[in-house]
């Protein structure tokens, strides 16, 4: 009997609860807000801090400005996923859109447990659009991962500052090998 494998969305509310940026507008001011609200289909968003104290000691930037460093948002899944795609929405007005970024992944023994910066790979780099429409990163092939992280390295300004947003992420993966006889035992 031969099974086919289906695509499948990863639960937005276990990305959402997993949710960690390296900087990201807390204490929330209006729709700008912590990593979690890019996960959830609310009419709001993660936000690069751009005013109040970051949280260095948690290991938040000092900047939430993409002209300083990179700034990345990242999540976890709670379980072992072959992860396909991920698709980005980029918040009404555009300001700070994603324009380049790389996409890492982590993949853990234990899914719970959070990465370290050194246990991600990068698999994917490129650009984006300047739209608010629907954009779909499509990774060469699947891949085995615990964790996804997307790091942003240049923004489309669109009369803003160099902060960086996401109105949604969601991640699209395999709960299998679509890929059977190719190594998939890849220490990540």
């Amino acid at each position: 009997i031969v099974s086919e494998l289906v695509l499948k969305e990863i639960d937005p509310t276990i990305l959402a609860k997993n949710a960690k940026a390296n900087s990201e507008q807390n204490p929330n001011y209006d729709n700008d807000g912590p990593a979690a609200w890019a996960f959830d289909d609310e009419n709001h968003w993660w936000h690069s801090r751009w005013s109040g104290t970051a949280n260095t000691e948690a290991g938040e930037v000092s900047s939430g400005l993409v002209t300083d460093n990179p700034i990345w948002i990242q999540t976890g899944f709670d379980a072992k996923w072959y992860v396909d795609s991920i698709t980005y929405t980029a918040r009404d007005g555009k300001q700070g859109a994603i324009n380049a970024y790389t996409v890492s992944v982590a993949n853990l023994d234990d899914p719970s447990e959070t990465p370290s910066d050194n246990q991600f790979e990068v698999v994917k780099s490129g650009n984006l659009s300047d739209t608010t429409d629907v954009q779909t990163i499509k990774l060469d092939k699947a891949v085995e991962a615990t964790h996804v992280r997307i790091t942003v390295t240049s923004i489309y300004l669109n009369g803003g500052t160099a902060h960086t947003h996401a109105k949604n992420i969601s991640i699209f993966a395999y709960d299998e090998n679509p890929n059977p006889g190719e190594d998939d035992d890849t220490e990540l």
